[in-house]
């Protein structure tokens, strides 16, 4: 016995009330036995009328929650873990060490905004430019 809401493949008129004529699209009941007299057969209007009510009764909230992962939160990730391996792999090519102009290359390559004084920016600064997230600050 599968019990749930199913598409309904015949003709049958809506069970919901007599004075109802429209042909049922959908049937409440068993899906292996979807001709059985004990499913109820609903058009549209009356499955959405059903719908609505048990909202009411049961507090159903259709929307979505807001969940912490949202398509802003995926794209910052996946854009990190993009810009994390590209970082990784020039790490591993240049043998573990980098240079400050090595740095300053990678951080123009990948669209990352140098302040006007490069000059006076160490490795640290390089990195906290490449991963702002990663930055803690002082009293943390």
């Amino acid at each position: 016995m599968e019990l749930g809401i199913w598409e309904a493949k015949n003709r049958k008129k809506c069970d919901m009330h007599y004075t109802c004529k429209k042909t049922a699209k959908y049937y409440i009941g068993d899906k292996n036995k979807p001709q059985d007299p004990h499913n109820m057969f609903l058009c549209e209007d009356h499955l959405q009328l059903l719908y609505n009510k048990l909202q009411e009764r049961y507090g159903i909230n259709a929307e979505p929650q807001n969940t912490i992962l949202n398509e802003s939160n995926i794209d910052d990730k996946a854009n990190s873990q993009e810009l994390t391996n590209k970082y990784l792999e020039m790490l591993y090519n240049s043998g573990g060490m980098t240079s400050k102009a090595s740095l300053k290359e990678f951080c123009i390559e990948n669209g990352i905004e140098l302040p006007k004084d490069v000059e006076e920016l160490n490795t640290k600064g390089y990195m906290e430019l490449i991963f702002p997230e990663i930055l803690v600050k002082e009293g943390e």
